[in-house]
């Protein structure tokens, strides 16, 4: 089996599509998780502290 272009042929399932909650094209169809706001996984909005400004943190 290669490893270039013949193999990329493969990835025609789409693995990501409509967030139902954010309306994002992040939610991803194996896991069944958005992975912009994290719905399918969590109830409240996926945040992290990295994700904020020094200005909100401080």
């Amino acid at each position: 089996m290669t490893k270039g272009t013949p193999s990329m042929g493969k990835f025609h399932t789409p693995t990501h599509g409509r967030c139902r909650r954010c309306g994002r094209h992040s939610f991803n169809y194996r896991r069944d998780r958005c992975a912009h706001c994290g719905f399918g996984y969590t109830r409240t909005w996926r945040s992290y502290r990295w994700m904020k400004s020094i200005k909100e943190r401080a």
